[in-house]
Formats: structure tokens, C-alpha cells, sequence
């Protein structure tokens, strides 16, 4: 795998790709000992997936795609992401992830990239419906603009009726060789963070889908039983690679919220989710429902 390290600012490959622009097919195969590797980062429990396939390590494929065409990895920030299952995928199955561009746009901080991907199974046939989609905005961020200043503290308490659930702690060993594979210097390279505003590097947020679809998994609890879902991240602020996470959690019979919180106590994710064989959203296949067929041929 040839990873692009990018310098500053150098984005213009992306800028310069036509609307609808579609990655070339990435093959891909999550074993144990990779799911394993996101598992002991996130503190996740193995155990709860047995030899099903976590859908949070699939988003490995957004990764791999951008490698695939040799496109600058370095400076892409997550901004939000949206995960829908409809059936478990299997340890070793060969899968294939297929994935276009939906927008990219200028913003303050320089541009937003979305992006849709369907992972679907070698051996399905053409007409089915891929297994698991996912969408992704990402910030291409430029370092010669200023970062937001914080925001106020809310009056309210914005955990009130939730638990806590776990606790992970970010290193930065662990970080490093979690992006060993992905790159993007702004999650391990000092200098490169620092260049941008950040004390230090900032953690991949994918990882903070590994840690969402392990609760939702417990909340399923029958392995026997299908397992689907739909997920909805955002991004509130960046997590540095030595942060302490707390996950928090609130339920309304199959549906969930979640915070991600800081060990001094600010929040820097949340999401919604369901719970059904038949997810409720659309939201993180392509733009427009209507043209999944496009990810098929």
C-alpha cells in the first residue's frame, strides 16, 4: 500500500476531481487479528462479536480507497459519520468496498468532503442490498486558517439521564500503530499536529464507531438473532492521542443516544442510533437513496 503524505495546503487533487467521482473497488478481508487490534485501543470486549465482523473496523475501507488512487491522505479531519447495517458481516469473509464522492465544498477551515461507501460480500449477487454502508464527512483542512475558539460551557447539564457505560485510554504507541496502515500525519507526527493548532496529535475518531457498535452490540445482546443497525456520529471537538474517553449512554427502547465525553469532562462526540432489522435512515448510503445501483455495476 503506497500512502500519500501530503504538505500543507496540498489538496488540489482533490479539488480537481470531477462530481460523482467513483473509487476504484478496494477489496478487503477484516481478520481477527485486526479486529482484535482496534478492540484493545477502543477497550472493547473481543468476546462481544465473536465471528462476526465489528461494522466500526470497517471503516477501514475509507482509508484504503484514498490509497487505492493515490490521493493526499494527510490534514482530512472527521467531521461526522454514518454507519447503517443490515446484516453482520463474517471474520475472513471477502468483502468488496465500493465508494464515490458526494460533495466537496468550500468551508471556513478550508473544505468539506463527503463521501459514501457499500461494503458489500464477493459472492452476493448484484441485486442484492450491500450489508453495511457508510458515509463520511471529512474537513481538508487548510493550516493557514485560525481554529474556533472553545465555546461556552452549557448552563444544563447536557449528561443528565445518561450512564456511563466505559472508559478507554488513548496512548500515543497505541495511536501510532493503529495509523501505521491509515497515515494521515495529523494523528502521529508532533510538528504536523502543532502546525494546525493542536497541542499534540489527534486521535482517529473512526475509532469512536469501534467503541458505539460494541455498545450496541451489547444492548442487542442475542447473538442467534439479526443484527442490524443505524448509526449517526458527530464531531464536537478533537480528541488528542493521550485523552481519556468516557462513553455515556441513554436509551429509549431500541433507540439510543450517545456522548463521547473527556476525562475533565467535555464532550467531544455524540450520536443517535437504532436498533431493527430494518434500519429507519438512509442517511449514510449515497446522497440520493435511489442511485445504490450505482455501486453495484
Amino acid at each position: 500500500m503506497t500512502i500519500v503524505n501530503a504538505p500543507a495546503g496540498a489538496f488540489a487533487e482533490w479539488l480537481a476531481l470531477p462530481p460523482g467521482f467513483r473509487f476504484p473497488d478496494v477489496p478487503l478481508r477484516i481478520d481477527r487479528q485486526r479486529q482484535r487490534r482496534n478492540h484493545l485501543i477502543t477497550g472493547v470486549d473481543d468476546d462481544l462479536f465473536g465471528d462476526r465482523v465489528n461494522a466500526g473496523v470497517l471503516t477501514d475501507v475509507i482509508s484504503q480507497s484514498v490509497h487505492a488512487v493515490k490521493l493526499p491522505i494527510d490534514g482530512r479531519v472527521l467531521l461526522g459519520l454514518q454507519v447503517q447495517q443490515r446484516t453482520a458481516l463474517s471474520i475472513g469473509q471477502d468483502l468488496i468496498g465500493r465508494g464515490r464522492i458526494d460533495a466537496l465544498v468550500s468551508a471556513p477551515r478550508g473544505h468539506l468532503l463527503t463521501c459514501s461507501y457499500h461494503l458489500i460480500a464477493a459472492d452476493q449477487p448484484a441485486s442484492a442490498p450491500p450489508p453495511v454502508s457508510i458515509r463520511n464527512t471529512m474537513l481538508l483542512l487548510d493550516p493557514s486558517t485560525p481554529r474556533a475558539a472553545p465555546g461556552a460551557r452549557p448552563v444544563e447539564d447536557p449528561l443528565a439521564g445518561f450512564t456511563r457505560s466505559g472508559r478507554c485510554t488513548m496512548t500515543p504507541e497505541a495511536v501510532r500503530a493503529y495509523c501505521a496502515e491509515i497515515g494521515n500525519l495529523i494523528h502521529f507526527d508532533e510538528e504536523y499536529a502543532r502546525a494546525r493548532g493542536y497541542r499534540a496529535p489527534i486521535a482517529p475518531r473512526l475509532l469512536d464507531v469501534t467503541i458505539l457498535v460494541a455498545e450496541l452490540r451489547r444492548a442487542h445482546g442475542d447473538r442467534s438473532a439479526a443484527f442490524a443497525f443505524d448509526l449517526d456520529l458527530r464531531l464536537h471537538r478533537p480528541l488528542v492521542w493521550d485523552e481519556t474517553l468516557d462513553t455515556w449512554i441513554r436509551r429509549a427502547g431500541d433507540s439510543f443516544e450517545f456522548r463521547l465525553v473527556t476525562g475533565d469532562g467535555r464532550i467531544t462526540s455524540a450520536a443517535t442510533a437504532t436498533l431493527g432489522t430494518e434500519p429507519r435512515s438512509t442517511r449514510s448510503g449515497p446522497a440520493n437513496p435511489a442511485d445504490e445501483s450505482e455501486f453495484r455495476a
